[in-house]
């Protein structure tokens, strides 16, 4: 992969919080930094503030939602992991808001993640007038199309209001993943340039990835397996997720649910698998794991009730997976044209959807070699162009 030109750029990919989290985000700035600094005249690192930050934010988070959050769920990944993953991409955890500044303008570019809280220490603690221009990587949606929460409905007044506009005025331009947000960059900022690139992803090396590493779950071929991953959180739809299983589990015979990942919502999936002996619940898996849990799944369900770009419905579509997932922006982008996506609009769809699936003949294997429209060097081509503010 060549970048758009011969101009040498130097990029910052920065997120307050610690890489370890393990998140989709988190997933996205290692891959990416990580391929672009492999490529000829591209320097890309990570920079993250350090671990006391990122354990202030979570007690912060604490009162916010009026919970306690595990730390243990908030480090899923392994710093050396990580720094192997890198590659010839570094990864700085910076210990004040002064050394930030310092570091930040070592760089030609800063993609920044785009939420209020790195708005808020670009704007006050660091200044944009002080550090390159700032691109906002829209990772985390301005709008929860199906906000049911206090704190969900809260988001949607803040980041789509004037709040986030001031916050966010220093920021030079933005990267979008979806066509919905898309649209709203636009209205909320009119005056500034907004790329729509989708995130990369490559089907063809993650099929390879099931044939070095298995998962060892023991899946039964006698049984239809069907397969739901993400964090165990309402943006994820656990609430949903139970309602389902519980009116289906008499109607389906048959069917074994495999659930995976961790979350604050972890208790109720703990109180459904005592309930229903066809539940299994993994835990959070080893990413390089997972490849051979979609290869032996017979069905992908997201009942996300928003998301940016969601990896778990590339994965899935990787090998040929049904997908059944509402019809929410992202998700939307993802499945509109693939084949065997089915989109639903409230939870009674969904389980009239699930039933029709389960009345078909099991297939017999996933196998796709398609190309789309998510290959990694297309995609990278088009984000360096943006990195470096051409049209």
């Amino acid at each position: 992969m060549k970048p758009a030109s011969p101009e040498t750029i130097k990029v910052a990919f920065y997120m307050t919080t610690v890489l370890e989290y393990g998140g989709g985000l988190e997933k996205y700035l290692i891959d990416t930094a990580a391929h672009l600094a492999e490529a000829e005249n591209v320097t890309a690192d990570v920079i993250s503030m350090d671990d006391v930050h990122t354990q202030r934010i979570i007690q912060l988070l604490n009162v916010f939602r009026g919970q306690k959050i595990d730390l243990a769920l908030s480090y899923k990944l392994d710093l050396a992991d990580i720094r192997a993953r890198l590659g010839a991409a570094h990864y700085y955890k910076i210990k004040n808001f002064a050394e930030l500044r310092k570091k930040l303008n070592e760089y030609d570019v800063v993609y920044s993640k785009n939420e209020i809280l790195e708005a808020f220490i670009l704007k006050f603690l660091v200044g944009y007038k002080n550090i390159p221009p700032v691109i906002f990587g829209g990772h985390t949606p301005l709008c929860y199309p199906r906000a049911r929460s206090f704190h969900a409905k809260l988001h949607n007044l803040l980041y789509t209001g004037w709040f986030y506009r001031f916050l966010s005025s220093g920021v030079d331009r933005f990267h979008v993943l979806n066509q919905f947000e898309h649209q709203l960059y636009r209205r909320l900022f009119p005056r500034r340039m907004v790329y729509k690139i989708n995130n990369p992803f490559d089907s063809a090396a993650y099929r390879r990835q099931a044939r070095a590493h298995h998962h060892g779950f023991g899946f039964s071929k006698a049984h239809r397996h069907i397969l739901w991953a993400g964090r165990l959180s309402e943006q994820k739809g656990v609430h949903t997720l139970v309602q389902l299983i519980t009116e289906l589990t008499p109607k389906a015979e048959g069917v074994i649910w495999h659930i995976v990942g961790d979350g604050e919502d972890r208790p109720a999936i703990e109180r459904l698998i005592r309930d229903h002996a066809n539940v299994q619940y993994h835990g959070h898996v080893d990413p390089a794991l997972m490849p051979s849990v979609y290869q032996d799944s017979d069905l992908f369900l997201s009942t996300s009730q928003w998301e940016g770009y969601p990896y778990t419905l590339l994965e899935a579509r990787a090998f040929d997976l049904p997908i059944i997932a509402f019809n929410i922006p992202g998700t939307k982008d993802i499945l509109e044209k693939y084949d065997k996506g089915v989109l639903v609009h409230d939870a009674a769809e969904m389980k009239q959807a699930l039933m029709a699936a389960l009345a078909k003949p099991k297939p017999v294997s996933h196998q796709s070699d398609q190309e789309d429209e998510f290959q990694p060097d297309y995609i990278y081509r088009q984000l360096i162009s943006a990195l470096k503010g051409q049209s």
